[in-house]
């Protein structure tokens, strides 16, 4: 979907602002933050360390992408780090 969006995004500029149509990213993270807060859950219940860590950073993992993306964005949007980054999950208002 990031691929059709930077597709739509090429043909069709409003100004300086660009046209996001993608929901799948979006719902990609909400199931990603569920899962993280269940294997959370489940290590509370189990009393395991390891799985709790392993939910915070499932849920992380959106955010450390977007921080990511915003580093690469100084290296100037042509770069090849950041059509890499771009390409990977993270929130919508990046």
């Amino acid at each position: 979907m990031q691929i059709g969006n930077l597709i739509i995004q090429h043909f069709f500029k409003l100004g300086s602002f660009g046209l996001i149509n993608n929901i799948f990213g979006d719902l990609f993270i909400g199931v990603l933050t569920m899962y993280g807060l269940q294997t959370i859950s489940q290590g509370h219940q189990n009393h395991q360390a390891a799985k709790i860590w392993e939910g915070i950073l499932i849920i992380a993992l959106p955010l450390i992408f977007a921080g990511l993306t915003l580093l690469t964005m100084g290296q100037g949007g042509n770069s090849i780090a950041f059509r890499i980054v771009t390409l990977l999950p993270s929130p919508p208002d990046c």
